[in-house]
């Protein structure tokens, strides 16, 4: 039943004997791209306030106004 589903969605000559491993090969590297794709995007948002600034960036910044403030004085 789902191998039906198969050839209907992708063109006959993708479904031919011969492509086989290539069609298996690229859908494998689909699925890896997709995964790594997601997990780099959890990463790096992880990292990022609600507003998008980093943490990294507010954290210099306030130590960044903080000198000048005390230069200031």
């Amino acid at each position: 039943m789902s191998l039906k589903v198969v050839e209907l969605l992708l063109p006959t000559f993708l479904m031919d004997e011969s492509m086989r491993p290539m069609v298996m090969t690229g859908a494998f590297m689909s699925i890896c791209a997709i995964v790594l794709f997601t997990v780099i995007k959890l990463r790096s948002s992880s990292y990022n306030l609600a507003n998008g600034i980093s943490v990294n960036t507010k954290a210099s910044l306030k130590e960044f106004l903080y000198a000048i403030y005390e230069d200031n004085d």
